[in-house]
């Protein structure tokens, strides 16, 4: 039944090995924003943006930000105002599937998945990891939110939001969060090892 697993769609080469091992790769948000991924992974994961039609913007008559705000002028913009969410800081993360869809094969060119039939136990298996392999970092999971972005919201966790067009992935996210470390090169992949999932997942 619907939200009752989880699923990890990839290579064979890599999913067997989650099977057998609990091997797993943890990538830095950064590393999906790239064209050559295909349109179904490429995705700027660290920033959202909305658009807002029939806005209008305020401004003080000759740019004197002195004046108090009930004198300034109000004009209409042409077309759309275009406002970006960024997350700011630095973060792994780990993508699911909640919902199980042929397309998610072809479109993202894999042929093998693991299902996760004991969804609690794969995520402390997962926390535990990353408190072992990544100090400092916080731990968060969730669904991921499809928006429209004609419809603008004035909030929103950048990292677990992602354009419509995505909704039918049907996304489960998981990420480790922390601060940018002044000086640090660039974080890089790294693999959890789990331990063998074959007593509660299939392949």
């Amino acid at each position: 039944p619907y939200g009752s697993y989880f699923l990890k769609f990839g290579k064979r080469q890599h999913i067997f090995p989650l099977f057998t091992k609990g091997l797993i790769r943890v990538s830095p948000a950064e590393t999906y924003n790239d064209a050559k991924l295909g349109d179904a992974v490429a995705d700027n994961e660290r920033e959202f943006m909305q658009e807002s039609i029939g806005a209008t913007v305020s401004f003080p008559p000759n740019r004197d930000y002195s004046l108090p705000r009930d004198q300034w002028i109000t004009t209409s913009i042409i077309g759309t105002l275009k406002n970006t969410q960024t997350y700011t800081g630095q973060a792994y993360m780990a993508c699911l599937s909640r919902k199980y869809d042929c397309r998610l094969f072809e479109d993202f060119g894999y042929d093998a998945c693991v299902v996760i039939r004991d969804p609690l136990r794969f995520l402390k298996a997962m926390k535990e990891a990353g408190e072992a392999l990544l100090p400092g970092f916080q731990s968060y999971f969730d669904a991921v939110s499809y928006r429209d972005p004609l419809q603008p919201r004035p909030e929103g966790d950048v990292l677990y939001t992602k354009h419509f067009r995505f909704t039918y992935q049907d996304e489960f996210r998981l990420t480790w969060e922390r601060e940018p470390v002044a000086g640090e090169p660039p974080l890089q992949p790294i693999f959890f090892e789990l331990g063998p999932l074959t007593d509660y997942c299939d392949y």
